[in-house]
């Protein structure tokens, strides 16, 4: 046998095939972990057998407090790790676009949602006199 049939053995040997991994979809069930909030859940695979459905839920109902269940629950975070620019070129005249109104029930959700990140400090408000984007409001799967 000939020294470089010997290595390319030991490379093919080495290689690995590569396999796709695809996540497995287990159903999830909701369960309450505040009984103060029972709208606050989250989702446990459907499959686990009960003592390791109940280890869980037991776990997550005693540290139910490192959950972050609104902006407010999360003051002080540092603003470098959240913060968002515009990127753009000085090079180019902002264009306004045409204001589009929102409906009530959809600009009552946008000021909603604006008044509670400013309340937790996520965001600031800055003044475009020539820059304008419409909000687009999508409803959550949920």
């Amino acid at each position: 046998m000939l020294i470089s049939d010997f290595k390319n053995q030991q490379v093919a040997l080495l290689v690995k095939p590569e396999r796709k991994l695809s996540p497995q979809k287990e159903e999830t069930v909701q369960v309450g972990i505040d009984t103060e909030n029972p709208e606050r859940t989250v989702g446990i695979g459907s499959e686990l057998s009960n003592d390791l459905t109940t280890d869980i839920t037991t776990f997550l109902h005693v540290n139910k407090s490192t959950f972050a269940w609104t902006t407010a629950n999360m003051p002080g975070i540092d603003p470098t790790i959240t913060a968002h620019r515009l990127n753009v070129d000085p090079m180019y005249k902002p264009i306004k676009q045409k204001r589009h109104k929102l409906g009530p029930e959809r600009a009552k959700a946008v000021n909603d949602k604006g008044d509670r990140l400013l309340g937790a400090v996520s965001i600031a408000e800055i003044k475009y006199s020539d820059w304008l984007a419409n909000p687009v409001v999508l409803k959550k799967k949920n």
